[in-house]
């Protein structure tokens, strides 16, 4: 089994089976993988048409939707006068 890390996120190769931080997993993930099959995600689109490994642009795309969603529940949680 060949595993292939992006950030916080681990992908199996020959499963294409994906691990990542449980509450993303949980809240996001569905919503970012509909896109991707929906064929509407930019970083895969703009890695399949560039010829990278689409796995590999698979993990870079849920990465970078973690980025995003996790930037903005940090700025929720300031914007109610947390942390």
């Amino acid at each position: 089994m060949a595993k292939l890390t992006v950030g916080k996120f681990i992908g199996d190769t020959e499963t294409f089976a994906i691990e990542g931080p449980a509450d993303y997993m949980t809240e996001q993930f569905p919503s970012a993988k509909a896109t991707i099959e929906a064929g509407k995600n930019p970083v895969v689109n703009y890695g399949t048409t560039h010829g990278y490994p689409l796995f590999q642009t698979v993990l870079v795309a849920i990465q970078t939707d973690y980025a995003g969603w996790l930037g903005m529940k940090e700025a929720e949680g300031w914007l109610k006068g947390g942390k």
